[in-house]
C-alpha cells in the first residue's frame, strides 16, 4: 500500500472521521462568508484533504509512531513545524490569512493528537468538560497501565537473574568436574 495513503488513512480514519473533524473544526473557528452549514462543512472538508495531502508528504512513515513517545514540548515543536509548512504551501478561498491559519492549526492539532493520543473521531465532538473528564480517564487508565508494565518487567527481571544464577551454577559444576576429573586422572598416572 502506498505509504501516503496510508498515513492519510491513519490520520483521518476515512470519510466519517473526516466529516467530524470538519464539524469539530467548523464549531472552533469562524468563516465569515455567508455559507449554509453543508457549503462550509464543504470547504472545511477541502482544506482537510489538502491539508493531509501535505502532511502525508511532510510526515515520514516512521515519524508518527516516534510521535507517540515525543515529550509535550517536542510534538508542539513538531505541530508549529507542520502549521507553518502546511501554511506556506496552501492557499484556501474564501478565508484570509489569519482564518487559514487558525483553520490549519485547529486540524493539525486535532489530528495529531487524535494519532499520538489514540483519542477516537467522537473526541472531537465532545465539550471541553467531557473532553477532561475523558482524558483522565485515559489518564488513569495509562497510570495503571504503567503499574502493571513495571511489575511485569520487575518480573521479566527477576526470572533472568534467576535463569542467570542457574547457569552460573551449571558452570561451577562444569568447572568442579573438570577439576576432579583431572585429578582423579593425575592419581590414576600416579598409580601406574
Amino acid at each position: 500500500m502506498n505509504t501516503n495513503l496510508q498515513i492519510s488513512r491513519e490520520l483521518l480514519g476515512g470519510p466519517e472521521s473526516r466529516l467530524k473533524l470538519a464539524k469539530s473544526i467548523d464549531g472552533k473557528i469562524q468563516i465569515p462568508l455567508p455559507l449554509e452549514k453543508a457549503q462550509r462543512l464543504a470547504l472545511i472538508g477541502k482544506a482537510i484533504d489538502t491539508s493531509a495531502d501535505l502532511l502525508t508528504k511532510l510526515l515520514p512513515p516512521g515519524l508518527l509512531e516516534t510521535l507517540k513517545g515525543e515529550s509535550p514540548e517536542g510534538l508542539l515543536k513538531m505541530k508549529e513545524y507542520l502549521i507553518d509548512t502546511v501554511n506556506a504551501k496552501v492557499d484556501f478561498v474564501g478565508v484570509n490569512e489569519e482564518q487559514e491559519h487558525e483553520l490549519i492549526e485547529t486540524m493539525i492539532n486535532l489530528l495529531i493528537d487524535e494519532y499520538v493520543d489514540n483519542t477516537d473521531a467522537e473526541f472531537l465532538l465532545l465539550t471541553q468538560q467531557e473532553q477532561q473528564v475523558r482524558l483522565k480517564e485515559k489518564l488513569i487508565a495509562l497510570e495503571r497501565e504503567k503499574v502493571f508494565s513495571r511489575r511485569r518487567f520487575d518480573r521479566e527481571q527477576a526470572t533472568i537473574e534467576s535463569k542467570m544464577k542457574r547457569l552460573h551454577v551449571r558452570l561451577r559444576e562444569i568447572r568442579r568436574n573438570r577439576s576432579f576429573l583431572r585429578r582423579l586422572l593425575r592419581a590414576f598416572h600416579r598409580t601406574k
